[in-house]
């Protein structure tokens, strides 16, 4: 199976959350093959991680945020996002308000014929 290319925002994540391992196991006194050790897996594979070329398992990302001692949010917050509260209120408003003269994606749904001759509901 082919590999899939990452993007080079992918490419800059990767990266970011790397340098973020590097930065917790240096923070903690321990090196590459003791992490290696306690996560349960070659060294290599954290060299990977923290150069970037990969990234651990993400159904395993809470267990190497425990050994690091950080928060997953930490860990893999790429991007830190600063929120107009006004804009969000505004928009969380104009939604509910949407919502409650039925017009959601759900009270937009359109009957459409199906192959019984009864009608079945299509978003």
């Amino acid at each position: 199976m082919p590999r899939k290319k990452t993007s080079p925002q992918e490419r800059a994540a990767q990266i970011l959350i790397g340098g973020r391992i590097t930065q917790a196991r240096e923070r903690l006194g321990v090196n590459k093959q003791q992490l290696a050790w306690a996560f349960g897996v070659k060294r290599q594979a954290v060299q990977f991680w923290e150069r970037g070329a990969n990234l651990p398992p993400s159904d395993e990302i809470p267990k190497l945020c425990r050994l690091l001692g950080i928060d997953a949010n930490e860990l893999l917050d790429v991007s830190p996002q600063i929120y107009d509260r006004e804009a969000l209120r505004g928009n969380l408003l104009r939604l509910a308000e949407r919502g409650r003269n039925g017009s959601t994606r759900e009270g937009m749904a359109r009957k459409v014929p199906s192959k019984r001759g009864r009608p079945a509901l299509r978003a």
